[in-house]
């Protein structure tokens, strides 16, 4: 898988918790001390990339390939994919649904 990949996944473990949690929090909990746009901006640590990977090769690998290239016809390609750059908020949810 290539290194862009990765980052995509390594950032999408680790702001789904944070969009799920935003989504089922009440009006009166306490936002996080990071917002979620932070932490995609960061560059993921390996702990990060390693729980990505994990969660790719768990959920994703099967259908997108693991270069993310998927199968043409059936399953979408992640890797470049311009749709899911364009909007990572987008991104984050449609891959939890």
């Amino acid at each position: 898988m290539n290194r862009i990949s990765m980052t995509a996944v390594a950032a999408l473990a680790v702001l789904m918790p944070a969009v799920s949690w935003a989504q089922s929090a009440p009006a009166a909990r306490i936002a996080p001390s990071v917002h979620a746009a932070e932490a995609a901006a960061r560059t993921p640590s390996a702990a990060q990339l390693k729980a990505g990977e994990d969660v790719y090769k768990a959920a994703c690998l099967a259908c997108h390939q693991a270069n993310g290239k998927g199968l043409p016809g059936a399953f979408p390609p992640l890797a470049q994919s311009d749709y899911l750059l364009k909007d990572k908020t987008r991104a984050i949810a449609s891959s939890r649904n």
